[in-house]
This record gives structure tokens, C-alpha cells and sequence, in this order.
């Protein structure tokens, strides 16, 4: 708004249609005859518009409010915003934010959670043991410090005075009796059953009481439990956008509703919603960030059919060609686990997943693998479907394309789609064929030579099988899987295209020889006033 009164958009006389205003200073709702300094009236630039001059003041009565804008009109800045139609382009997998008062705030996808809040609970379960059985054992040394000092009086009563104790009395004094038979041989069943009766209702006060006293320590040391917050994130665009998914937006939703998580965990991709009252958040990496609140209401309309759709990449050829670039830097593929890294130096493990043709790409996993809760789908051999990989372009100073693992991306080795299913039985077949029993071995050597960067020829010793593994020059890396390798040998006559730019330079720059010798300069020898000292200038 400042920005639209420096350029002079809105000055004095402006007439303005304002919705979703906010007064401040208020609690309650006060006259405007009673307007006082400390009443203000907060007003956002995304839900303020000018109208015409001729426009009538006051409260105004219309069914389009509260105003419709389009996505790319959004400032980012601007505060709440009225009301959006927009196309979900993308659905993100559900995360847990969870909230800690010692550290830093954190973001875990459905898997990472449940296995946190299984940790969570195994932790406070042998917390719970320790607590209670510490609270037995000092409510049972405190029963027997009373017992000792009673029992000296009851050593002292005679067997002709049983008669005149009480119930608690005759309680405690058959406990603390050598011989408790004895006594209760003079006792009638009356008494006897009294006695039971008693018991069960101190059993039953002594468990009340190590409940409570366990729950309080429990309670005490438990207090700040964790506060975990589930987010859907949803990626928007306006409806001229949605076939290119330009100018998309990032659509926040905090612990939806019931009824919004039921359409949401459905399909909802390319579906039309209208939104009402969401906030912005500014933009986080070059992207719009928009959230949902509390008071945001949802409108989910119909399909539409014409939409920017993933693409399931089942080859990866394009991606090492460098020419490939996904929409929105996310990448979804089917391919086969060739190995797991774990890197202790960057603490980080690297997936390596390879196509049908042996072209081999690798994920990067920030910290622990098992963190994120697909350690059991990573084995060498297994067919993955990955969706959501963040993918920045191959580099070609790289060995191998790399791929990041994100809180939005996820791995599944039963996957539900039927075009992607039919992707599987593919590679299923692919690798139940018989010449293909050495797939992954052949994939593992190719790693370890384009790895170690070792020009030279590395054969397959299997007589059964119909393909040579592929040597570690640059054609080789390209070669499709079953294509027979060439010897490649390093010769003294090697080409000038075969050296590197760095080897170029320095051939060039040898061509050039030495440089010739510098020639004297003669010069005429220096004034001898220049040459004496400096002298201070006497005062006047």
C-alpha cells in the first residue's frame, strides 16, 4: 500500500472497496460516533480495489464479495486475500510440522512421523515403568516403617483382648503375628470376612495412591508433549495458466478439517476450487507462498481436463543428455535401486537408481536415510516409483545426474496407478528375462568405473550372457544396456579434441616459446637536488 501512495495509484479522493478490514484497538465492536485515537482500521492491499468516482459510500451489498483477484494480481505483501479461483496443478504428500522448545522446528513426511511417534511413545512407556516402579518400592518401605512401630504394641496385647480391637487393629495384628493361624482361629467369620473386606480396600487405596503420585512425576516430566501440526501443501495456478503452470503458487493448508483432508487425500489434481480469505506469506525460492487459515473457507468444483499432468519418466536418457528439464524441478520416474551409499564426510546417503538402458542417475538423502522411512524400499534390485525428486539440471562437470530428495518427495514399491503399474510389469519382465540376471552386477561395474574414472575395458566373465559391460569413456556412459563395448587404447598419438580445455591452454601457451630478454633502458642520471635530503622551511 505505501508503494501504491508513493506512485500516486491511491492519494486523497481516491475512493476505495475494501473487504476483510480488521479493527484494531477495539476488543468489542464500538459507534463510529465514538472514534477515539487509539481506534484503527487495518486493511489489506490484496483486498482493496478503486472503484469509480461516482460510486456510492458505505456499506456495500454484493454478491461477488469479497473481491475475486487472480493469482498473478496477489502482492506478496498485500495481507489477507479475498477470494481466488484456481486450478490444483499438484498434491503434495501430507507432512507433520512438529514444534520443539530446545531446537529448531521440524518437517517429516507420513512415514518419518509414525516412526517418531512410535520412538516417542516406547520412551514414555519406559519412562511410565521407571516412575512407578521407583513409587512402589518408597510407598512400600513407608508401610513397613509403620508396621515395625506397630508391631511392638501388638506383641504386648493378649490373646484374651482380641476381642476388643477393631478391624484395623486385628488387620494389621494378624499381618505382624508369628503365628497368624492361631489368632484367627479366635476370631468368628464375621470378623474374618471384615478383615478381607479391609484389605481389598487398602489394596485398593494403596493403587489409588501410587496412580496419583505416578501420574503427577509422569505429568511433571512430561508436560511439554509434542506438538505436531499436519500440513498439506498444494500447487496452485490461475485457469489461463493451467495447461503451461506458469506463475504457480504454493498453497499452505495447517491442520485441515475432516472434510477437506477426505477430498484432498483423494485425487484432486487438476481439480477447479474456489478459495476465500488465505494469507500470504512472500515467496521462498522464487515461488509464491500462500496459506490457509482458520477462517478460510474451500468451494471444490469440478475437473478440468486440459492441465499441466505429471510425466512419469520411465528412461532417464534425456536427463543425461542435459536437454531435460521437469516442470516446477520436480521429477517423477520408475527405475531399479543399483546400490546405497552412505557418505560420513557430508552426512548423506546417495541412491543410485538406473532405466532399462543402464543409464544411471543417483538421489541425494540430507542425513539418515532410515530418518525419512524408506530404508526398506532401497535394496539393490528393487523397482521404486519416486515422485516429487527435486531436479536442477545435469551439470556436466558431474559424473552422474544428481537428484534431491525432499519432505515432499516419496518412494513406493506398490504403486496404485494404472498407467504406472503397467510401467512396472515392464520392468518386472525386463528383469525376470534370463540375459538380464547380471543386470545389476553389470550396472554396480559401470558405477565403480565412472566413479574411479578409469579409462579402460571392463568384461563381464559370463559365457551365458549376451552383453559386454560398457567401458568409462564418454561414449560408453551413453551406450544402451545389451550393446557390445569397444577396446578403447591409450596411444601416444592422442588427438588435440581428446585433451582437456585445461591441457589445450597449456599446449597453447608452450607454443609460444620463451619470451626474449628485456632490454636495457638508458636513462640520464638524476639531479643532485633531487638526490639531498629533505629540509624543514624556515619560518618568516
Amino acid at each position: 500500500m505505501n508503494v501504491l501512495l508513493h506512485k500516486g495509484i491511491v492519494k486523497v479522493g481516491t475512493k476505495l472497496m475494501i473487504c476483510n478490514a480488521e479493527l484494531i484497538g477495539a476488543r468489542e465492536g464500538i459507534d463510529p460516533l465514538d472514534v477515539h485515537d487509539g481506534i484503527k482500521l487495518k486493511i489489506s492491499t490484496n483486498s482493496t480495489r478503486r472503484v469509480r468516482w461516482y460510486t456510492k459510500l458505505g456499506f456495500y451489498k454484493n454478491a461477488s464479495l469479497p473481491i475475486p483477484i487472480t493469482l498473478e494480481s496477489v502482492l506478496p505483501r498485500g495481507g489477507i486475500i479475498g477470494s481466488l479461483s484456481l486450478i490444483i496443478l499438484r498434491k503434495y504428500p501430507m507432512m507433520y510440522f512438529e514444534r520443539r522448545t530446545n531446537s529448531k522446528s521440524i518437517l517429516r513426511n507420513e512415514k518419518a512421523e509414525a516412526i517418531e511417534a512410535e520412538k516417542y511413545e516406547v520412551s514414555k512407556q519406559k519412562s511410565l515403568e521407571i516412575i512407578s516402579n521407583k513409587v512402589e518400592t518408597e510407598m512400600i518401605s513407608e508401610m513397613a516403617s509403620t508396621n515395625k512401630k506397630s508391631k511392638k504394641c501388638f506383641l504386648r496385647i493378649k490373646k484374651e483382648n482380641v476381642d476388643e480391637l477393631s478391624i484395623e487393629e486385628l488387620s494389621n495384628l494378624i499381618e505382624n503375628s508369628i503365628d497368624p493361624i492361631e489368632i484367627q482361629s479366635l476370631l468368628s467369620q464375621e470378623k474374618l470376612d471384615a478383615i478381607n473386606n479391609f484389605k481389598k480396600s487398602e489394596q485398593e487405596r494403596f493403587y489409588n495412591e501410587l496412580q496419583k503420585r505416578v501420574n503427577k512425576i509422569f505429568n511433571d516430566q512430561f508436560k511439554n508433549d509434542r506438538k505436531v501440526i499436519p500440513l498439506f501443501k498444494l500447487r496452485v495456478v490461475d485457469e489461463k495458466y493451467a495447461s503451461t503452470g506458469l506463475k504457480s503458487a504454493i498453497l499452505s493448508i495447517w491442520n485441515p478439517s475432516e472434510d477437506v483432508s477426505t477430498i484432498l487425500n483423494k485425487s484432486c489434481e487438476g481439480q477447479y476450487c474456489k478459495f476465500y480469505h488465505l494469507t500470504t506469506n512472500g515467496f521462498k525460492n522464487g515461488e509464491l507462498q500462500i496459506s490457509a487459515n482458520k477462517n478460510t473457507r474451500f468451494n471444490f468444483q469440478g475437473f478440468k481436463s486440459e492441465y499441466a499432468k505429471r510425466e512419469v519418466q520411465k528412461s532417464f536418457k534425456n536427463i543425461w543428455l542435459g536437454t531435460y528439464l521437469p516442470l516446477f524441478g520436480e521429477l517423477d520416474f520408475v527405475g531399479i535401486v543399483i546400490s546405497n551409499i552412505n557418505k560420513n564426510i557430508n552426512f548423506c546417503n546417495e541412491i543410485y537408481i538406473s532405466d532399462k538402458e543402464m543409464n544411471i542417475i543417483s538421489i541425494l538423502f540430507q542425513g539418515d536415510i532410515k530418518e525419512y522411512g524408506c530404508d526398506d524400499l532401497m535394496s539393490p534390485g528393487s523397482i521404486i516409483f519416486a515422485t516429487n525428486i527435486q531436479f536442477k539440471g545435469f551439470n556436466p562437470k558431474s559424473s552422474i545426474p544428481k537428484l534431491y530428495n525432499t519432505e515432499q518427495s516419496s518412494f513406493t514399491t506398490i504403486p496404485k496407478a494404472e498407467h504406472i503399474l503397467k510401467i512396472f510389469n515392464d520392468y518386472k519382465i525386463f528383469m525376470k528375462k534370463s540375459e538380464n540376471q547380471d543386470f545389476i552386477k553389470c550396472c554396480q561395474n559401470k558405477l565403480n568405473d565412472i566413479s574411479n574414472k578409469n579409462i579402460e575395458v571392463t568384461k563381464i566373465c559370463n559365457k551365458d550372457s549376451k552383453y559386454q559391460c560398457l567401458n568409462t569413456s564418454k561414449n560408453a556412459f551413453n551406450r544402451s544396456y545389451g550393446e557390445l563395448s569397444t577396446t578403447i587404447m591409450k596411444t601416444s598419438n592422442t588427438s588435440q579434441s581428446e585433451y582437456s580445455p585445461a591441457q589445450k591452454r597449456i599446449k597453447m601457451l608452450n607454443n609460444y616459446g620463451r619470451p626474449p630478454p628485456l632490454t636495457i633502458v638508458h636513462t640520464k642520471p638524476p639531479d643532485k637536488k633531487l638526490m639531498s635530503q629533505f629540509k624543514t622551511p624556515t619560518r618568516l
